[in-house]
C-alpha cells in the first residue's frame, strides 16, 4: 500500500488516479456486534485480520483546516484539547472541516475520521460515546458558538472509547465519503457530559497532532 501525506490538498493524489463505490462490509457498533466469524474492526464487520483496504491503494492523509469547539459548558471555541463527555463540559460538538472533494472517477475504499487523546491524560472513568455527524450549512470558527451551530445530520459514524483508554479514537465514515465524494461543508465529534474526566482529545487545525480525515483510494 503506498503512502502519501497531504496536509491541504487532494489533487497530488488524485492526478495519479483514474467509480466511485460504497463498502461492501455492514456497520457495526459495541451496541450491535457482528455476527459469525467476523468481528468489528473499526466500524464494520471484517475477517479477522483484513485489511481495511487493498495493498494498491493510496493512502492520502488530510489536515482539519479548521476546528471549532461548542459547548454548553466551559470549553473555549479554539480549545486544542477538548474532554469529549466531561461533566463540566457539558453537550459538545467539534466542527472540522477539510480539504477533501474527491473527484467521480476514484474508488473510495476506506476513509476514517482519526483524532488523538491527549498524552498526559488518564482516559475516561467510564466510556465515552462519541458520534460523527455530518455539518449541513457553512461555518466559520469566528462565527459559530453553542447558540449558533451550523445545521448539522443524523449520524454517519459512531465509536466508544472505552475506560482508561488513550488510543487514537479512528471512525469509519467510507459510506458518507463515498457518497458525497468528499465531506461538504464538513464533519462533527458530538458527545454529551456525564463521565468525571471524559476523553480529551487534541483539537488542533493544521496540525500533525491534530484531527486527520485519511483516504484510501484507488483507481478502478
Amino acid at each position: 500500500m503506498s503512502c502519501r501525506f497531504a496536509p491541504f490538498t487532494l489533487s497530488v493524489a488524485l492526478a495519479t488516479l483514474g467509480a466511485s463505490c460504497t463498502p461492501a462490509q455492514p456497520a457495526c457498533s459495541p451496541d450491535d456486534p457482528c455476527g459469525g466469524n467476523q468481528a468489528c474492526v473499526v466500524g464494520r464487520c471484517r475477517d479477522p485480520g483484513a485489511n481495511v483496504a487493498s495493498v494498491d491503494s493510496t493512502r492520502v492523509v488530510l489536515h482539519a483546516t479548521s476546528v471549532a469547539v461548542l459547548s454548553s459548558g466551559d470549553v473555549p471555541v479554539d480549545a486544542r484539547v477538548t474532554p469529549l463527555g466531561a461533566r463540566r463540559a457539558g453537550d459538545v460538538v467539534v466542527l472540522l472541516q477539510f480539504d477533501a472533494d474527491v473527484g467521480q472517477k476514484v474508488e473510495i475504499e476506506g476513509a476514517f475520521l482519526i483524532v488523538e487523546p491527549e498524552l498526559a491524560s488518564p482516559g475516561p472513568a467510564q466510556p465515552v460515546e462519541i458520534d460523527v455527524v455530518p455539518i449541513l450549512s457553512s461555518w466559520s470558527p469566528a462565527s459559530v458558538s453553542w447558540a449558533r451551530s451550523p445545521s448539522l445530520g443524523v449520524a454517519v459514524g459512531e465509536a466508544k472509547i472505552p475506560a482508561a483508554r488513550r488510543a487514537p479514537l479512528r471512525v469509519d465514515v467510507t459510506a458518507h465519503v463515498a457518497k458525497r465524494r468528499g465531506v461538504g461543508y464538513g464533519l462533527a465529534l458530538a458527545a454529551d457530559g456525564s463521565d468525571p474526566i471524559g476523553a480529551r482529545l487534541v483539537t488542533i487545525a493544521r496540525s500533525s497532532n491534530g484531527p486527520k480525515l485519511e483516504l484510501y483510494l484507488k483507481a478502478p
